[in-house]
């Protein structure tokens, strides 16, 4: 009975939710669902792992900013740097954002594209002043015009796009999103790729170029392509002229891997012009990222035909390269790799300039993420993205507040006072951010003796070269690190009170600081930082983790062996009963895999606290480890979305898969349970779908073991009276349509369509779905043994009143006769299924015509197989008329009401007593709904969430471990050098918060003696749609 009622009710749910208008996408159609089976999980989730391009982005890049030569093209005003900037200024005035309905959300978002359809973004001015500097005949300026064509021939050709000609229109097929934006911004400015004709070596690409109204098509041989992959992060393309005289290697990339094959010339004097360019094309590139955009250096070589002829061999051997039993897949690639870059290396890359294109978000995702965390649930953003970029995306999305960050740049500290405070507020602040950053990269600052001389710098508060004894206790005490004589006399000191600036690098330098200790130090700081803090609702902590390679947080952390290998023989029962004959185990591991393997523990306790998370620098394998971690050590439902093929093991880790149908294809949407257009159906998806299923699925469950219960129940009361004869009490073929049609019909149509508050209530109320995702709320052990006792109550009460009321010892009826055991059956038996579907009522929360319909009906049905199986004495002769007489009998009728109605009677008392004194939140929010002036939901406070038993036992066993670990720790490590090293790991950690703020503050650069080089941003205020063309 369970099995088919599940299977048909998950189905219809399904086909409701693929039918659903606000799950559909005017490109890319509904939601699909590819697995149906697990909706009741939609109802539960706890944590969202999400991609960012392509996911919480659109994927569709627009170009924003050219850099060529010492000039910026452009704008950098961004979406996201606007809606950044928005919160910072609130986060200033004190205000905070009014909250909108996410009903009225949609409402306005819709109207507001329908006026918005059609308009282009990019201005017309812009492309005219380009053109105007590219095609003038004033030589003054014909060095950079030059430089400017060069560019954006490069953008319209340097890729691997294939143009197809629809009439007098040119549409790029591209699975490239970068490339098709560059491509696009090239034909913008006049430089349209027209023709791709012939196969790679004999190639003709053809150029249009706009030269003032005059189109002039210029073409080239396409030589070469050295294609883009994850290791390399770069294209190149080799063309030559038609008549093969010179060839122009293009190479474009992330800086950090085009930036070693830049030629640096032959002159110190060419080397030191090469370094001034290159930083500040870092420094404009740093802020670019810092805006939200995507960057990309373009480099370019022109050399003679004969250099790309005496190469051509060497690219043709590495290109044809194939795995065989002796050379595996790997090897080929590493020696393709090591082939191409050789060719680049050789092609003397000259610095042509950069691009900034920037992939806006998609539509509604900061709203929608507010929602799902004020609902709940906790949002962790997995992104390849760096740490600046993507903790601006996080700001923009609203994973990040800007009142997180204790410290902020300080308007001005051109005065001595202004940065004494400011030493001591971001002193403060090392322990008062409640955005923690596990990177561990400050560790680095011990072999950066540049570094530690800006630190003692900025401890000497007089400025006299040396560091006071007094000076240094202060600093301590506000980092609270308070500390006694013996820490003083570890430092080498001339006169023991006062410290020079050699004196200091060499005892930071002489502490034993790794990576792992540095992230331990982060993570404890974090925690320290979360102990701290009475109440995560009201001000809730955030993380940023830098993943990347083995020497990254994510990378070192993920290293950490397997809790199992440190778990050991499970107790057996009598251990348990009995601990005293528990016997100690011996579990050998090495001291550093123990160390990794307390950090990692340690780690995702402190992500299980926080509100969000944003993993930067993230591989595919990194994302899809932490979501199974998390998934493991917690016990809560995870839901992973993502829209490209690098997301599919993120997916399939996860309880519930989500995939987004982008422009990365459709593998993400293939593997996942769900699929849709938009991450803002998610919204939608969660808080109504789910919370629709979960409470139906959890009601039919409960219901169907409640009147199975029943059934089996009455017949083991009769067995007592009947002796364990094996008598049946009732008749075998009504008994069937039980299960099969009486109670079957209506909980199906609970389960499909029963809706426990409206569709506008669950969306603009997101702590609705808070409720349900405390375990235990709606479905657990608790819950489904109380059903199940109610069920033994309801059946003693029908079975004993009922057997005991008709049977009286003598006659029933005017003839004489007495009450027979049919007639006692069909008694209970018509009063238990009349009872059993009333108590259906008590769990509708909504009720319209086509549960009337089925209620009603499958009690007439009831009756009209009863009256049918009575009239036919094939089936039972001793059932023959048996309810006519029931019905025609006044005791049997006032026996059947009066067991019916006292179980409905008491349920209905106990759930009215229930919803008075211990009410849920859903209770008091339907309260509202119906009665708008009743505002008790506003104060309601949620309790903690219980935790899984095994993620009690897990934390049990950690805890022994750590036990075990710090009694070795302390016959080996001394106080002291503990001490020593808690210092000057602070201190680190303090030279890293505040060099973020200086390096970014002229003024405080200046004060302290920074040589910061002469990087200067090209960025000026001013309306998106000036262009801005700055020396």
């Amino acid at each position: 009975s369970l099995v088919v009622t599940s299977e048909l009710t998950k189905k219809n749910q399904q086909l409701f939710m693929e039918r659903d208008v606000a799950l559909w996408d005017d490109v890319r159609g509904p939601l699909k669902v590819n697995y149906g089976q697990i909706s009741e999980d939609l109802g539960q989730v706890e944590y969202i792992f999400s991609d960012k391009t392509g996911t919480l982005t659109q994927n569709r890049m627009e170009f924003r900013l050219a850099f060529i030569g010492d000039y910026s093209y452009g704008s950098s005003e961004t979406d996201i740097a606007k809606r950044v900037k928005q919160k910072e200024e609130l986060a200033k005035s004190g205000k905070r954002p009014i909250k909108t309905p996410w009903t009225e959300v949609v409402r306005n978002f819709e109207a507001k594209m329908e006026s918005e359809a059609g308009q282009v973004k990019f201005p017309e001015d812009t492309r005219k002043e380009m053109q105007d500097l590219m095609w003038s005949a004033d030589t003054k300026n014909s060095k950079q015009a030059e430089l400017v064509r060069r560019y954006l021939t490069h953008m319209a050709i340097s890729n691997t796009i294939t143009p197809v000609a629809e009439g007098e229109n040119i549409v790029y097929n591209s699975s490239s999103p970068d490339e098709l934006a560059l491509c696009n911004f090239g034909a913008h400015l006049g430089f349209r790729f027209v023709a791709r004709s012939g196969a790679e070596g004999a190639a003709i690409v053809t150029v249009e170029e706009d030269r003032l109204g005059e189109k002039v098509n210029t073409s080239y041989r396409l030589q070469a392509v050295i294609p883009f992959d994850s290791v390399r992060k770069r294209v190149t393309v080799i063309y030559s002229d038609i008549d093969r005289k010179e060839v122009w290697i293009m190479c474009k990339g992330a800086d950090s891997s085009v930036e070693p094959l830049l030629f640096e010339g032959e002159s110190a004097a060419e080397k030191k012009e090469f370094k001034g360019k290159m930083d500040n094309i870092k420094a404009k590139l740093l802020e670019a990222s810092n805006y939200g955009l995507r960057t990309l250096l373009v480099a370019e070589s022109k050399q003679p035909f004969s250099w790309w002829k005496s190469r051509r061999k060497d690219f043709l051997k590495a290109k044809d390269l194939q795995p065989d039993s002796k050379v595996t897949k790997q090897m080929v690639k590493e020696a393709r790799r090591k082939a191409y870059s050789k060719l680049e290396v050789d092609a003397q890359l000259r610095l042509l300039g950069a691009t900034a294109i920037e992939d806006q978000l998609q539509h509604l995702v900061p709203e929608c993420i507010d929602d799902l965390l004020e609902g709940g649930i906790k949002v962790w953003m997995l992104t390849g993205d760096k740490r600046e970029t993507a903790k601006n995306i996080g700001m923009a999305c609203n994973l990040i507040e800007p009142d997180m960050i204790a410290l902020k740049a300080p308007d001005d500290l051109k005065s001595d006072e202004a940065l004494e405070k400011f030493r001591i507020n971001s002193a403060e602040a090392l322990s008062e951010n409640r955005l923690i950053e596990i990177t561990g990269k400050w560790a680095m600052l011990k072999e950066d003796t540049k570094a530690l001389e800006d630190l003692f710098k900025l401890i000497d508060t007089n400025g006299d070269g040396t560091i006071q004894m007094s000076e240094l206790k202060m600093i301590l005490n506000v980092l609270k690190l308070p500390t006694d004589e013996s820490f003083f006399k570890q430092i080498k000191s001339t006169d023991g009170k006062t410290i020079t600036c050699k004196q200091f690098v060499e005892f930071v330098q002489s502490a034993d600081v790794d990576l792992v200790k540095a992230l331990r130090a982060d993570i404890k700081a974090g925690l320290d930082r979360v102990k701290a803090i009475s109440d995560l609702d009201k001000y809730p902590v955030s993380m940023v983790v830098e993943g990347g390679g083995e020497n990254s947080a994510l990378g070192k952390i993920s290293e950490a062996p397997e809790s199992e290998s440190l778990r050991g023989r499970e107790p057996t029962w009598f251990e348990n009963i009995f601990p005293c004959f528990r016997q100690e185990q011996i579990i050998e591991q090495s001291k550093k895999d123990v160390e990794i393997f307390l950090l990692k523990e340690d780690f995702f306790e402190l992500a299980s606290k926080c509100k969000s998370v944003i993993a930067c620098r993230c591989t595919p394998l990194q994302k899809a480890w932490v979501v199974e971690e998390m998934r493991k050590r917690t016990g809560s439902v995870c839901l992973a979305i993502g829209d490209g093929g690098n997301d599919e093991p993120m997916i399939k880790k996860a309880n519930v898969g989500v995939g987004i149908v982008g422009e990365e294809g459709s593998a993400a949407a293939q593997a996942a349970d769900y699929a849709f257009g938009q991450f803002r159906f998610l919204h939608t998806l969660l808080f109504v779908h789910g919370s629709w299923s979960y409470e139906r699925i959890s009601t039919m469950v409960l219901y169907i073991f409640y009147k199975t219960t029943i059934a089996a129940v009455i017949q083991f009361f009769f067995g007592y009276f009947s002796g364990f004869s094996g008598q049946i009490l009732f008749n075998p073929w009504i008994f069937i349509f039980y299960n099969a049609a009486f109670t079957a019909i209506p909980i199906i149509v609970v389960s499909v369509l029963d809706q426990g508050l409206k569709r506008e209530n669950l969306e603009d109320v997101p702590k609705a779905y808070r409720s349900l995702i405390s375990r235990d709320q709606l479905f657990g052990t608790r819950i489904f043994f109380r059903w199940i006792m109610n069920a033994v109550v309801h059946t003693s009460i029908i079975f004993f009143t009922i057997f005991w009321s008709l049977d009286s010892g003598g006659p029933s009826f005017t003839n004489g006769q007495v009450h027979g055991l049919w007639l006692t059956s069909s008694t209970i038996y018509s009063t238990m299924v009349f009872m059993v579907s009333f108590r259906l009522t008590f769990e509708m929360r909504s009720i319209t015509w086509i549960h009337h319909f089925f209620f009603w009906g499958s009690l007439a049905v009831f009756i009209l197989v009863a009256i049918g199986l009575n009239v036919l004495p094939t089936f039972n002769p001793d059932l023959f008329y048996v309810i006519f007489a029931m019905w025609q009998n006044p005791q049997a009728w006032l026996a059947s009401i009066l067991a019916g109605s006292i179980p409905l009677l008491l349920d209905l008392a106990l759930n009215g007593i229930k919803l008075e004194l211990f009410p849920t939140y859903m209770d008091l929010l339907r309260e509202r709904c119906v009665i708008p002036k009743v505002a008790k939901t506003e104060t309601f406070r949620f309790a903690p969430r219980p935790e899984h038993a095994d993620a009690r036992k897990h934390k049990q066993r950690v805890k022994d471990v750590k036990v075990k670990v710090n009694e070795a720790t302390e016959r080996t490590d001394s106080s002291e050098k503990k001490n020593v090293e808690m210092v000057i790991n602070t201190l680190l950690r303090w030279r890293d918060l505040t060099g973020a703020i200086l390096d970014a503050t002229e003024e405080a650069a200046d004060l302290l003696n920074y040589d910061h080089g002469k990087t200067t941003t090209d960025f000026k205020e001013g309306k998106e749609d000036d262009i801005k063309i700055v020396q």
